[in-house]
């Protein structure tokens, strides 16, 4: 048996490790593998709500996605009221909606596609996506740099150059929700992309 590990972890060699063949196509793999498990819970009706880098993950031949405590979907579940995830992995519609309402917020599949895609730039690189004023301020002014889309410019911060997943992770990080991939498209990108 194969010890369970997060989407951090399971990026970490890439994170490290020199640019080669086989680590481009180990990122992808993971990538790809992340997104089929974020589509199967959509397709069933779910969305997470909280999507963060431990919240997916790896153990044996199966990709989980774990800690379900926000999620929304077509059964009932026991009502409270959701202001949001994990800061870093906030989409900017949700980071918007909390700052401007102290009511419920829903979650969406578009969100999720931005979290993970957050949750990856984040594991790979290992700087948040979002290009905070002042890191070290509250959640209220972090949460406001993250719904005017201030975005880190990824080739500063990447640990070396690799267009393809690059592009799927800046199109899951689309400012507008409609110009993202939903979970399952994002998974045949990145499926179909050659290392």
């Amino acid at each position: 048996m194969v010890r369970a590990r997060g989407l951090w972890d399971a990026l970490e060699a890439a994170h490290r490790s020199a640019d080669t063949a086989a680590e481009r196509r180990s990122i992808l793999t993971t990538a790809a593998e992340a997104a089929e498990a974020l589509a199967e819970l959509h397709a069933a009706g779910w969305t997470h709500g909280d999507l963060q880098p431990d919240h997916v993950v790896f153990e044996d031949d199966a990709v989980r996605i774990i800690d379900l405590a926000c999620a929304q979907g077509p059964v009932p579940m026991p009502f409270y009221v959701h202001r949001g995830g994990m800061t870093h992995t906030t989409a900017p519609e949700v980071a918007a909606s909390v700052i401007g309402s102290t009511e419920h917020i829903a979650t969406t599949p578009e969100a999720d596609v931005w979290s993970l895609a957050a949750s990856l730039f984040w594991s790979w690189t290992r700087t948040p996506p979002t290009d905070y004023r002042d890191p070290d301020s509250g959640r209220a002014e972090l949460l406001a740099d993250i719904a005017t889309g201030r975005l880190r410019d990824l080739a500063a911060v990447r640990p070396w150059s690799f267009p393809p997943f690059e592009d799927a992770v800046l199109a899951g990080l689309a400012h507008d929700p409609a110009r993202r991939p939903s979970a399952a498209v994002l998974a045949r990108f990145l499926r179909s992309t050659e290392p």
